[in-house]
């Protein structure tokens, strides 16, 4: 048995075309699935979502979560350079930063409060099903992925990655992290427990290093730069930003 672990945390942020009304259709479809999962919700998120919604979801344990509780909330904009976006993105901000690169956080607490008892635990984007718009495919995927086990953070990538990097090229302050580095998805990872805390561990410590050197970028990007340091510690699997995001894990 797996435990699902998402998060969604409103900061008025529209990405693309999607707004929070999308995401809280899009949500909805991993909070009906009938399978062991902990979402982290804002207070407003909960109060649309309703009392009466809420009850009805099977195997799901809501925690609520505010801004404030961010590993990296209160982190002044001035004191980091952020990273240029994408043509199809506006600049991102601190805030939007510090929610992607919580999610091993989030992950973390999930295995702290382990209400289900298991050993594996699996981080899904609250808005994956964007890439769907097929709840039967949805839904059929999920449950794959809930049936799989791995001893080690089970990390899904997108491009093949270089087996010859130069170590200063990892630098924190270099320019490849002006943009994201797809690599990793960043949608999904998961594994046994003790690897995702150590992973989370290793997270928290790069982040460090990334604000140390007045630099902060995504989250993708840090594990990137982290996985070269931690190469044991990864079993990537390859897909693309569509269904094989979770049939693949």
């Amino acid at each position: 048995m797996i435990t699902i672990v998402s998060a969604y945390i409103n900061i008025n942020r529209t990405i693309g075309q999607r707004t929070r009304e999308d995401y809280l259709k899009f949500g909805k479809k991993i909070l009906e699935i009938n399978s062991p999962k902990i979402i982290f919700l804002d207070k407003e998120t909960i109060d649309r979502l309703g009392e009466s919604y809420i009850k009805s979801l099977t195997k799901t344990t809501i925690i609520p979560f505010e801004k404030d509780e961010l590993m990296l909330y209160g982190l002044e904009q001035s004191k980091v350079t952020l990273p240029d976006p994408p043509p199809y993105e506006t600049k991102p901000s601190v805030e939007y930063l510090a929610l992607q690169i919580n999610k091993t956080e989030w992950v973390r607490k999930a295995i702290e409060l382990n209400p289900f008892g298991t050993e594996q635990f699996v981080w899904i984007d609250f808005g994956i099903y964007h890439i769907f718009n097929d709840a039967t495919v949805f839904s059929k995927s999920i449950e794959q992925s809930v049936a799989r086990t791995y001893p080690n953070v089970r990390m899904a990538g997108i491009r093949p990655i270089h087996p010859n990097i130069s170590p200063s090229s990892l630098n924190p302050t270099s320019p490849i992290f002006d943009l994201p580095m797809w690599y990793f998805a960043g949608g999904v990872f998961g594994g046994h427990k003790d690897s995702l805390l150590l992973f989370a561990d290793r997270v928290r410590n790069k982040v460090r290093e990334f604000i140390t050197a007045g630099r902060l970028t995504w989250e993708i990007n840090i594990w990137y730069a982290l996985y070269f340091q931690n190469k044991e510690l990864f079993d990537i699997y390859y897909c693309d930003h569509n269904k094989s995001i979770l049939e693949n894990y």
